[in-house]
């Protein structure tokens, strides 16, 4: 069987279904983050977004399971965010 792939950089993806019945594109890893509400102080925040199986996105500033007030999230990156050719799909 053959594995989905981006008609724009034929990177392998994945297709996840939104809440509101959308597909989704995802990159076909799944990841576990530490992440926070609120920046870091004292760091460069970087935003993390990861999408879950029920095609929800979760979004928060990279932390560890050190920083206070952090949570795990598990999910995929959506495909946007890593393709070369995103910008040929944008509205």
């Amino acid at each position: 069987m053959a594995r989905p792939t981006c008609s724009g950089c034929h990177a392998i993806i994945r297709w996840l279904k939104t809440p509101a019945a959308k597909s989704m594109p995802v990159d076909p890893e799944k990841l576990s983050e530490w992440v926070t509400d609120e920046p870091p102080t004292g760091t460069e925040a970087r935003r993390i977004n990861l999408v879950t199986d029920e095609g929800r996105m979760e979004t928060g500033y990279q932390g560890s399971v050190l920083t206070p007030g952090s949570r795990s999230i598990e999910g995929y990156i959506p495909h946007w965010a890593t393709c070369p050719k995103a910008q040929e799909f944008r509205r």
